[in-house]
């Protein structure tokens, strides 16, 4: 309650004034998921042309680390250990433009829901929003922000 005594002015703390400043400027993690061939590349490409965003697609990362190479060829065990060790690398990178105030866009595929609440969790913990996105499809007229994207796509913070 503000008073008209000089002495008794009430003002926002500098902390709170700077919560406020850090929310609206907070970088956001974009999670893209969705299954094989869903368009996730394409749209992760368009969100990140469409502001300043740095975009990590974890087909990229396999391909320029280990070649191309299809999972009969090198087991289903290798696989998985060689998109766990570029979800790491991405995540350290990614984390760093976190830090700097840049948003992220992981396109992973994410398709178990426990690395979706895993990379939420590791959003949040660092202190950055996140903001899940499942790709079910994909328009073929797609513009960011169209209604096309609202059909296409589903947050899914819960799912």
């Amino acid at each position: 309650m503000l008073t008209t005594s000089a002495s008794a002015v009430n003002f926002p703390s500098a902390n709170s004034c700077i919560r406020a400043q850090s929310i609206e400027t907070m970088a956001t993690a974009h999670l893209i998921s969705g299954l094989p061939c869903s368009g996730k590349t394409t749209y992760s490409m368009a969100l990140s042309a469409d502001a300043d965003r740095v975009c990590f697609s974890l087909d990229y990362w396999l391909i320029t680390s280990f070649g191309p190479y299809s999972i009969d060829s090198v087991g289903h065990d290798e696989h998985v250990r060689r998109v766990l060790v570029c979800r790491q690398l991405i995540w350290e990178v990614a984390s760093e433009f976190l830090r700097r105030d840049i948003d992220v866009i992981l396109d992973d595929g994410f398709f178990l829901r426990a690395h979706r609440i895993e990379y939420v969790a590791m959003s949040s913990a660092s202190g950055q929003r996140q903001r899940p996105t499942f790709c079910k499809r994909l328009s073929r007229s797609y513009e960011p922000g169209s209604r096309s994207e609202t059909l296409d796509y589903r947050d899914t913070t819960s799912a």
